[in-house]
């Protein structure tokens, strides 16, 4: 285990640079797709419960407040992973670089984005143009 991930190819940079490539990817798209979500329940709270009265039960504030958290939370975890996967592309970016563009082909395990076991997948890493793609 190094900085959280387990890596099938054990002390291999290059893996671990695949892997949270991968990971901070997956990671930015999911917690984008909820945020998305939790706004469009927000909305749909505030339109459902309040109209045009704007009027709310306690039990209907605490709905749009605990999605408008949710939303909130979501859009913060999706920020964090962007930034993390900007830094993951740019090193990947950079063994591309230094292996003269090179494709890489690989098993790398990849944690999956709610916790739980990493699983291994063979990926295929090229760098058409100087950016990295990751199949």
């Amino acid at each position: 285990m190094k900085n959280g991930h387990m890596h099938v190819n054990n002390g291999s940079e290059v893996a671990h640079i695949i892997s949270q490539y991968i990971d901070f990817r997956q990671k930015s798209l999911y917690y984008h797709k909820k945020k998305t979500d939790a706004e469009k329940e927000y909305n749909k709270l505030l339109v459902t419960f309040g109209g045009e009265e704007k009027n709310f039960t306690l039990e209907q504030a605490d709905k749009i407040f605990n999605a408008y958290r949710e939303m909130q939370m979501n859009e913060e975890l999706s920020r964090q992973a962007e930034e993390k996967f900007f830094v993951a592309d740019e090193k990947l970016k950079e063994l591309g670089r230094i292996l003269f563009h090179a494709t890489i082909t690989a098993d790398v395990a990849i944690p999956p984005v709610n916790g739980g076991i990493p699983h291994t997948k063979q990926v295929t890493v090229s760098f058409p143009n100087g950016e990295a793609f990751v199949v």
